[in-house]
């Protein structure tokens, strides 16, 4: 698997990112998987506020808060059924006195972007995916998650499959979406690396035009004894 990140200018408000894109990948082959900052989706959206209306908005925004800051300035949400600080909202990358929501629909973004990217580069098999950082349970450091996901099949089921041993599995599936977003994160950094596309070359993933599921409700999850009330 080869993981290749694509530098670019600083793109502003309004920009058309598959334009950007474009300009910086002259030819992109069969079987690739692009990995698109979530920042630059909302870019293009001007999903931009004054940081003075955060409160505010975090209500719209998040399904779910926690009543008490989890760190200064920073409380524990549920945004479009995933865990995440601050329903995705971030001061940073951004103007002093702004912030910058997720996009809006990521799906339906990350599938108009792979329809482009499909005929412009005259391409059959391509894998896009919307990402953004979080944090993770009692781990120190951010990892990624897919906020979108189109082109390939985002988790692989290993259900009834047997183990070396011959045991049959009983609750395994592997989030290949998930994972392809941690590998493209540690090179699309966090800070001044203006890396907001990764191209993955030669994952094993398998590439279908059907919609998948990446998400599970609260009451499935297997920390659900550490949530809230609310949230189940």
């Amino acid at each position: 698997m080869n993981i290749e990140p694509v530098k670019t200018t600083l793109i502003k408000p309004g920009e058309s990112i598959f334009d950007v894109f474009a300009k910086h990948v002259k030819k992109l082959d069969e079987g690739c998987v692009i990995v698109i900052s979530s920042k630059i989706a909302a870019l293009e959206q001007k999903r931009i506020i004054d940081a003075e209306d955060f409160k505010k908005v975090l209500k719209k925004e998040a399904q779910y808060i926690s009543k008490r800051e989890t760190c200064p300035g920073i409380y524990l949400t549920l945004a479009d059924g995933i865990l995440i600080p601050n329903a995705g909202i971030d001061f940073s990358n951004i103007k002093k006195g702004k912030a910058i929501l997720w996009p809006k629909n990521p799906q339906k973004f990350a599938k108009k972007f792979h329809e482009k990217a499909r005929r412009h580069y005259k391409i059959k098999r391509l894998g896009v995916l919307i990402v953004d950082s979080r944090c993770q349970m009692l781990r120190m450091g951010t990892l990624a998650v897919t906020l979108a996901c189109a082109g390939i099949e985002p988790v692989k089921d290993e259900r009834n499959k047997k183990d070396l041993f011959g045991n049959k599995l009983k609750v395994t599936r592997v989030a290949v979406a998930d994972s392809l977003a941690c590998a493209a994160h540690v090179v699309m950094g966090e800070s001044k690396e203006k890396t907001p596309f990764v191209i993955i070359k030669n994952a094993p993933v398998k590439f279908t035009n059907k919609k998948s599921r990446l998400k599970i409700r609260p009451e499935q999850c297997l920390f659900r004894e550490l949530y809230p009330r609310k949230l189940l």
